[in-house]
């Protein structure tokens, strides 16, 4: 009897149950639990150049697979830059829905962008993701319990730059941003005085706003530049030899940015006693830089050899409007409505009566805004 209870003692601190009864456990199953299979491989995703609608023939294969009996695959991408990523799926004999997202983190924790799905009565989907710095980021495809079959997924994977970058004179560069928040800076070189041509492209033909910055940053201009149709999605700039950036901000759908370096000759005169002389038939430039003072002016000079109408062809090419006020030499000579104000490209201007014999001076100047700018072209016919 002794011997029987240390026996009974002994299994009871053991944790061992005395039945002859079998004992009932609660089933696993396997819709309780995530099972999933992690590709190590990272898909290097490529960055097009410019946008354009559909797939683009540069994008790579992102296919994943979900082995019947599992409920998830994670494919690694890497990214080379602060960009929108995009993979376009298809499938064919889909049982579930599969959701499809991407992450910051291999735990798969942390959301970037909204995801998307696809399913048997939508057999294409296409996920698009703003990724905020290059690096890693993890592709999730899931479904809702176990796959009873295999799950296959074609994809194919690309991606539009979003960062700071530097461009090159006379090439377009594209970007996505990746929200409307985004705040894009693209640095520029001039070798040497002149101006530059700043031309955009933005998908739909919607407007856009570019500023002109310092070297630091900063904007030069009392107002952005607004890129539409009405100005040929352009704006132009005089520019002094140095380091500039261009600020694009506002926008949230692609848009391709390009710029054009000219060197010009500045040949105005500094004051109406330096006033350069524009021969007959013969044409002089000159350049109304955004660091200049609205009291600044370059002069120059036409002489009459007899009575005859003034005339002058203008180029002009500018952010906001400049002003030829043409003044005669002589205090006895007036001129009702002297100031020329044209718009950007080139116009003729004809004097409506004819001119005495004389010296009639040109003066360039800013017309309202004190940061104009721009560049232009006298011919004296």
């Amino acid at each position: 009897m002794r011997r029987n209870l240390r026996k009974l003692a002994f299994v009871l601190a053991s944790g061992l149950i005395l039945s002859s009864t079998p004992q009932l456990t609660t089933p696993t199953y396997a819709s309780q639990y995530t099972v999933k299979e992690v590709v190590e491989q990272a898909i290097k995703i490529p960055t097009i150049a410019l946008y354009e609608e559909g797939t683009p023939k540069e994008a790579i294969d992102v296919n994943l697979t979900i082995p019947a009996g599992q409920n998830e695959v994670i494919q690694p991408l890497t990214v080379s830059s602060k960009s929108t990523v995009f993979v376009d799926f298809t499938a064919t004999g889909l049982e579930r829905y599969v959701t499809l997202e991407l992450f910051s983190d291999a735990s798969c924790t942390k959301k970037v962008g909204y995801g998307t799905g696809i399913s048997s009565s939508n057999l294409s989907a296409k996920l698009k993701a703003g990724v905020p710095a290059k690096g890693t980021y993890y592709l999730k495809a899931s479904v809702t319990g176990t796959a009873t079959n295999t799950i296959a997924l074609t994809g194919k994977g690309y991606s539009y730059s979003a960062s700071n970058r530097t461009l090159k004179n006379k090439t377009w560069t594209g970007t996505y941003p990746t929200s409307y928040q985004d705040i894009t800076y693209y640095k520029i070189t001039t070798p040497k005085n002149g101006y530059i041509k700043v031309e955009g492209k933005r998908d739909g033909g919607y407007g856009m706003y570019v500023d002109l910055c310092n070297s630091k940053k900063k904007s030069m201009l009392s107002n952005k530049s607004y890129l539409m149709s009405s100005n040929n999605y352009t704006t132009y700039y005089a520019v002094k030899k140095g380091t500039y950036y261009l600020k694009v901000s506002s926008v949230s759908d692609p848009y391709a940015l390009r710029y054009t370096f000219t060197s010009t000759a500045d040949q105005g005169g500094s004051s109406k006693a330096k006033a350069t002389t524009i021969a007959k038939g013969k044409t002089k430039t000159g350049l109304v830089y955004v660091t200049d003072s609205k009291t600044k002016a370059d002069w120059f000079k036409v002489k009459l050899t007899k009575k005859s109408k003034l005339k002058l062809k203008i180029t002009s090419k500018h952010n906001e409007t400049l002003s030829f006020e043409v003044i005669p030499a002589s205090s006895r000579v007036t001129i009702i409505n002297n100031t020329i104000r044209p718009e950007v490209g080139t116009s003729t201007f004809v004097s409506k009566d004819s001119f005495v014999a004389g010296t009639y001076y040109i003066k360039v100047t800013k017309n309202y805004d004190a940061k104009a700018s721009g560049a232009y072209a006298i011919k004296f016919s």
